[in-house]
């Protein structure tokens, strides 16, 4: 598979990962500047899938010179100045000379993001993924259909950051590329399929609210 499938590329300094409204920038400062790990990375935004997060970095590796220059602009874009870059670079610059031409490095992501792959494979045969979705605003119901043609439905008063949107905001649901979760762009709120068909619609201190509610 390209590695381009990944991602949305909007504009030459708009680049997403697709199926989220989250920009390449933000997995490769914590991988270049915060030196974090892909699964660590992973863990920190659920939205997305251990494969994702592999492909954004195996593509900074195999693009160096132009992914490189993207996140000069993007940093000097945040800061809002003009740096003098051979005087005083940023941190994350003098760590993107270091690993460039570095093939040891990808190498091993490549290896690493096979391996991801195979993971990923084996977890579609696995476990749940979802075709479609919708809501229902007349039963205020969200309602998803599975692969394995199966259909589960939740009432969106029940999951936060859904609790409480508008109609059209609700209709906006969209499954993620692996079709192991659902996204509400204007809402900002992420499901996975596991989560929900297990009957987790939030935090723990939201599911022990909600118990409390439901219980009164």
């Amino acid at each position: 598979m390209e590695l381009e499938h990944y991602f949305d590329i909007l504009r030459a300094d708009d680049i997403r990962i697709k199926g989220t409204r989250m920009g390449i920038e933000t997995i490769l400062y914590d991988y270049i500047h915060q030196q974090r790990t892909a699964e660590e990375i992973a863990q920190t935004y659920p939205q997305l899938t251990l494969e994702q997060v592999y492909a954004t970095i195996l593509y900074y590796l195999h693009n160096q010179p132009q992914i490189a220059q993207y996140l000069t602009n993007w940093l000097n874009h945040c800061d809002q100045v003009e740096r003098e870059q051979d005087q005083n670079p940023p941190a994350i610059v003098t760590r993107l000379k270091q690993i460039k031409g570095d093939r040891g490095v990808i190498l091993a992501f490549q290896e690493q993001f096979e391996r991801a792959q195979s993971s990923a494979s084996q977890a579609n045969r696995t476990e749940p993924r979802a075709i479609s979705a919708a809501y229902d605003s007349a039963l205020g119901l969200v309602t998803i259909q599975l692969q394995s043609g199966a259909i589960f439905s939740f009432p969106a008063a029940i999951a936060q950051g859904l609790a409480g949107a508008e109609p059209d905001a609700l209709a906006q649901v969209e499954v993620t590329p692996m079709g192991d979760g659902l996204h509400w762009p204007t809402l900002d709120a992420d499901f996975s399929v596991t989560g929900l068909l297990a009957g987790m619609f939030g935090t723990p201190r939201w599911m022990a609210d909600l118990q409390q509610r439901q219980a009164s």
